[in-house]
């Protein structure tokens, strides 16, 4: 994927995640550059582990290009995918260019912005297994 800069202050990019009905079907996305401020409450944010630094998935954009991510992403988005309707989401990851220290660096200050502007904020820790599903029960 070849990221397009951000150039305006106060701008992020947002995944508009595609609909499936199918939750085997490759996940498909569009990125847009938005300043937040406009988009106040109009997107959820993803906290997550990163997991292994392997980035065995593909996130499929409209424009052609593909998205490497890892296992824990892809299990994130497919999880968060709505079956009929486009769901804007956030991710460090893929809305940050991870090999630019510049943006790194600006967006990483924006997260006192980009957590509470978001709508919500989805925390996955994983796949649940039975101790794990025991644990949430008990909280």
């Amino acid at each position: 994927y070849t990221y397009s800069p951000l150039v305006e202050d106060n701008t992020i990019r947002i995944i508009e995640l595609q609909p499936s009905l199918d939750p085997t079907v490759a996940l498909q996305c569009s990125i847009a550059v938005v300043f937040i401020d406009d988009l106040r409450s109009d997107y959820e944010a993803i906290s997550y582990t990163w997991g292994a630094p392997v980035f065995p998935f593909d996130l499929n954009c409209n424009d052609g290009t593909v998205f490497k991510i890892t296992s824990n992403l892809h299990a994130a988005l497919c999880r968060f995918r709505r079956p009929k309707t486009v769901r804007l989401l956030w991710a460090d990851s893929v809305s940050i260019h991870q090999r630019d220290d510049q943006e790194k660096g600006r967006q990483v200050g924006m997260m006192a912005k980009i957590f509470p502007y978001a709508r919500r904020v989805l925390v996955w820790l994983g796949e649940g297994g039975e101790n794990e599903d025991k644990a949430m029960e008990m909280l």
